[in-house]
């Protein structure tokens, strides 16, 4: 797990290393929860992801994938999301529905 600034550049040179089938980057500059990209080892996948706590219990929220959604979009999407959170909601419950 590794904390980066995130950019297009950086995103489009971003590579999942080792044993494991993907690996996360975390955006060092997003307020709030975790967001970030995984990369998935096989496919090369880039998909944005958010984690975040809700009803304490933590959440995954899978944004989309890059580059079909751009960065800004998908820094929006996950604020978006942190604000519903903060109002009492919890998204991955309610897409569960």
């Amino acid at each position: 797990m590794a904390r980066i600034h995130l950019t297009d550049k950086a995103i489009r040179s971003l590579q999942a290393d080792g044993q494991a089938a993907y690996q996360d980057y975390w955006d060092s500059s997003f307020p709030g929860g975790r967001f970030g990209v995984r990369v998935s080892k096989a496919t090369r996948a880039k998909t944005f992801q958010l984690y975040y706590r809700a009803n304490g219990r933590r959440r995954r929220e899978t944004i989309g994938r890059y580059p079909d959604l751009s960065l800004a979009d998908a820094r929006a999407r996950a604020r978006e999301t942190l604000a519903r959170v903060q109002m009492g909601s919890d998204p991955s419950e309610e897409k569960r529905q």
